[in-house]
C-alpha cells in the first residue's frame, strides 16, 4: 500500500494453502531418506511425483506422453485415488513401465513430498 498508493479498503490478503511447518526444507530433509526407502527409491534417482485425484483431469496421460520423449533417467511416481489401469498400459506402451510407480491411494503424502525432486 505505502509503495503504489492503494487503499487499503483495495488490498485482500491471500495466505499461502501450503502448510509451512509440514512442508519446508527442514523436514522435508528429515523425512526424504525414509520416504525414499518406503517406496523403493535410491538416494541417486531423480523423482517426478504426480498426486491427487481425477487423472485425466489433472492431465497424467499428457505427462506420460511427454516423459516418453525425455532421454533422461527419472521415476514417476504416481499417488491417488482412480483407476490406473488404462493409465498402467498407455505407460507400458510408451516405455515407462520401469519408470512408473502407481501406488494407489496414499495418506501419509508428506513422506511422497519429500522423496521427490
Amino acid at each position: 500500500m505505502r509503495h503504489y498508493a492503494i487503499p487499503s479498503g483495495r488490498i485482500r490478503v491471500i495466505y499461502t494453502g501450503v502448510d509451512t511447518s509440514r512442508f519446508n526444507p527442514e523436514v522435508i530433509s528429515m523425512l526424504r531418506p525414509e520416504g525414499r526407502n518406503r517406496v523403493g527409491l535410491g538416494e541417486e534417482e531423480l523423482v517426478i511425483l504426480f498426486i491427487g485425484s481425477g487423472f485425466k483431469r489433472k492431465g497424467l496421460k499428457f505427462l506420460l506422453e511427454a516423459l516418453a520423449g525425455v532421454n533422461l533417467s527419472f521415476k514417476l511416481i504416481v499417488a491417488g485415488k482412480g483407476g490406473i489401469g488404462c493409465y498402467r498400459s498407455f505407460a507400458e506402451a510408451r516405455g515407462l513401465k520401469d519408470k512408473v510407480k502407481f501406488l494407489g491411494l496414499v495418506k501419509e503424502v508428506d513422506y511422497l513430498y519429500a522423496a521427490s525432486d
